[in-house]
């Protein structure tokens, strides 16, 4: 940068016009103008005085020295800058985010990736397994047995027959239903010779009212429904509680034909009862077969009433907790995690899938407790959605949806994964101050600022161009001069050549 560059620099940074250091130097804007284009060079006892104005040294102004201060000034500009040109063209609203929140105030961190294994010996897994106990916490979802709940799934089995369904077209069902709902859904199920499969596809549901003997009268169109019948399955209610009676079972033709009838008092003695997991095989003549059910003989018609079955799972609810925190979160309004997810089973696809965004395939719960809550509660629990990508990525959650998150936090729990086989690494957990409005306005303001420097910088261009200008008509005189000193040549030349 030579002289004239660097008076131009100073003289911008300082927000004055070239008339503005004419007038302190008291020469023309012109000679301001010749030196930052540089036309001419100032004389050497202008050199102090530029000095002195732009407060820098004489070594400094002539670029012996560099300008630290104005370098420094002018990087923490272009890293403004560029944060808000990062900001600006994130890709989406976590990015942007994201951008804002990495210089905000660190209320507490727990940096996994430095801490010492004791300290990550406060961090409790439940569910998991510790991969690699060195830098980050890598853990690994491990399966678990839970009892999902309890579920009621009886079953009237008709085995053993040997039924054309050459016609058949109807399927009348004369039962009552003692239960625990208003309204029950019965299924039919049926197996043929040509497939002996209880098949959801394979089945007839209707829904009738509790209490009353009804008759039952389903059409049959199925195209399975053909062959050989050689079983009937009926179960009464799905998800419930209670007593049926069977009175009879009938197969119809569409003429009203009978093809097979069942009548209850004809079977009494023909009831099994099995379990579950039983087989049929070995069943060669009609017979009634009760699974999840307690016959009750005393009766005249099939009567029976269903057993609770415990219905066990495997699920994966990984959680890591620490119980025993102290922090005061009255100003933490965003809890950072830095975290890597890998799903095991990735052609799986969980329920929230089905919805708006179908990219989105990892659910997370952050749960907290705070004094006079001994238990981790749904109450005091936030809700993260994100892409268990593989990758390491940045999450950032809004406590402010929460109004329970205040006072001290005595407890935290983070649920990685909702019910899917994964592994994880987490690198960070920290709670930050500050909000991205407050972030916005900062960004704005420097962008102001920068419009209004570049305001200033157009004015010195136009300065310039006056200059320019000015120059030009000193050049157009200096010709009109020069084109009069011609004319007056010339007309020497002709008097002295008349002369002659």
């Amino acid at each position: 940068m030579n002289i004239g560059e660097k008076i131009c620099f100073l003289r911008k940074d300082r927000g004055m016009t070239q008339e503005m250091l004419a007038e302190q130097l008291v020469i023309s804007a012109q000679a301001i103008s010749k030196w930052e284009r540089g036309v001419a060079n100032p004389d050497l006892e202008m050199i102090p005085k530029l000095a002195k104005i732009f407060n820098v040294s004489t070594d400094e102004l002539l670029g012996i020295a560099a300008p630290r201060a104005a370098e420094s000034e002018l990087e923490k500009r272009i890293a403004s800058l560029e944060r808000l040109l990062e900001m600006l063209t994130a890709k989406d609203e976590g990015a942007s985010k994201e951008i804002m929140l990495r210089e905000a105030p660190r209320i507490s961190c727990f940096d996994f990736s430095k801490m010492s294994a004791e300290d990550k010996q406060k961090w409790k897994p439940d569910g998991l397994h510790i991969m690699d106990d060195k830098g980050t916490l890598c853990m690994k979802a491990v399966p678990v047995e839970r009892q999902v709940g309890e579920i009621v799934d009886p079953q009237c089995i008709i085995a053993g027959l040997s039924v054309p369904l050459d016609g058949v077209s109807r399927i009348l069902i004369k039962l009552s239903t003692v239960g625990n709902r208003h309204h029950h859904a019965l299924q039919v199920f049926f197996t043929t010779r040509e497939n002996a499969n209880w098949d959801e596809y394979k089945s007839i549901r209707t829904g009738y009212p509790n209490g009353n003997k009804m008759t039952l009268d389903l059409a049959v169109n199925h195209p399975l429904f053909c062959g050989i019948l050689t079983g009937l399955r009926i179960d009464p209610f799905a998800d419930g509680q209670g007593k049926t009676e069977i009175e009879s079972v009938m197969l119809l033709t569409q003429q009203g034909e009978v093809v097979f009838e069942l009548q209850a008092d004809e079977y009494k003695d023909k009831i099994v009862r099995k379990s579950n997991d039983d087989k049929l095989e070995g069943i060669t003549e009609p017979t009634i077969v009760l699974k999840n059910a307690e016959s009750c003989p005393q009766l005249p018609n099939i009567s029976f009433s269903s057993d609770p079955v415990k219905f066990m799972r495997q699920v994966w609810d990984p959680m890591l907790l620490h119980d025993d925190l102290d922090l005061n979160i009255d100003r933490a309004r965003y809890i950072h995690l830095r975290i890597k997810t890998t799903l095991f089973d990735q052609n799986r696809q969980p329920w929230y899938d089905m919805r708006a965004n179908a990219h989105i395939n990892a659910e997370m719960k952050l749960y907290f407790k705070t004094p006079g809550c001994e238990d981790y509660t749904e109450q005091r629990r936030f809700n993260v959605q994100y892409l268990a990508t593989g990758q390491m990525q940045d999450i950032y959650v809004d406590t402010s949806n929460n109004g329970f998150w205040h006072g001290t936090l005595t407890g935290l729990r983070l649920d990685p994964i909702e019910d899917q086989g994964a592994s994880f690494e987490l690198e960070q957990i920290e709670l930050l101050q500050g909000t991205p409005k407050i972030k916005m306005s900062g960004f704005m303001s420097s962008l102001e600022e920068k419009i209004r420097k570049l305001e200033q910088d157009m004015d010195d261009l136009r300065s310039e161009v006056d200059d320019i200008s000015c120059v030009r008509d000193d050049c157009e005189d200096m010709c009109d001069e020069l084109d009069s000193r011609v004319e007056a040549l010339e007309s020497r030349l002709e008097e002295l050549e008349n002369g002659e």
